[in-house]
């Protein structure tokens, strides 16, 4: 049997603007650029990354200060930082438009190029999307935000992922996905993991919904304890248009829990027989 590893594509990498940004990618068509979480990595889209490789061509970040990727010079960056960055990601590969995908954390990111450079883009889905706080730079961080730089802080990124990857999975999911979920967990990087998450405080994405005018979707498990399903209705409602997806039986890491189900879901909507 093949090792995780193995079935993970090999890392390729670009500079962009003086950042290292890697990369993972796999299939040929048309390109699908997917943004995960605060808590995993490019090697977190593996199912994608093989499901999805027949139709399309599949590129995953790791976004900035994760896996290969090098480190944002900013301290506190914002969600368009990121974006520009992911943008740059397409020109230095010769893409023109895509179909954006982002997961959690990469949800506020997807929405901050949903906004700004929307020509770029042929659909956009907002897997499980953070909703983000509005916190401005200065001043103390949300709770929630300050509890996971704190645990990072008291226990380092593998013990952060003991206690927190728990929560990324409905209950009752198989020990083998869970273990891999907190494997990934337990590789962010702890610069990185910080100035995740100050975007994640300082990011908005209601203030970025209303002017969104690409086919959107939102799309999330209905055990998801992280992006709650009502928040997530309140985000799809918010873009002119945007379809609401409900994953039946699975958490925050749905892509990882059902992918088959997700690949579905997705790949149907990308295809417009949504």
């Amino acid at each position: 049997m093949a090792s995780l590893a193995e079935l993970i594509p090999a890392e390729s990498a670009v500079d962009v603007g003086g950042v290292r940004i890697a990369y993972r990618e796999a299939g040929a068509g048309e390109v699908v650029l997917l943004l995960h979480g605060i808590g995993s990595a490019a090697s977190s889209w593996r199912h994608q990354l093989a499901g999805l490789a027949g139709r399309y061509r599949l590129i995953a970040w790791d976004a900035p200060g994760y896996g290969g990727s090098g480190e944002v010079a900013q301290p506190h960056p914002v969600p368009a930082d990121y974006g520009e960055l992911a943008v740059g990601l397409l020109d230095a590969l010769g893409v023109a438009r895509c179909h954006l995908v982002g997961h959690s954390l990469g949800g506020l990111i997807a929405a901050s190029i949903a906004r700004r450079h929307g020509a770029r883009l042929m659909s956009l889905t907002l897997s499980a999307p953070a909703a983000g706080y509005g916190a401005k730079p200065g001043g103390k961080w949300p709770a929630p935000v300050q509890e996971r730089l704190d645990d990072l802080s008291d226990l380092g990124p593998a013990g952060m992922a003991a206690k927190r990857a728990s929560r990324m999975c409905a209950p009752g999911v198989r020990p083998e996905i869970l273990d891999e979920a907190r494997a990934i967990m337990a590789r962010v990087r702890p610069t990185g993991y910080g100035r995740a998450s100050a975007l994640l405080a300082q990011g908005d994405i209601l203030a970025d919904a209303p002017d969104i005018t690409v086919r959107a979707q939102v799309m999330v498990g209905a055990a998801d304890i992280i992006a709650p399903v009502e928040r997530c209705r309140a985000i799809a409602a918010a873009i002119a248009g945007a379809r609401f997806e409900l994953l039946p039986g699975v958490g925050h890491a749905s892509y990882l829990e059902d992918p088959a189900r997700y690949n579905a879901v997705l790949g149907a909507f990308i295809a417009g027989a949504a």
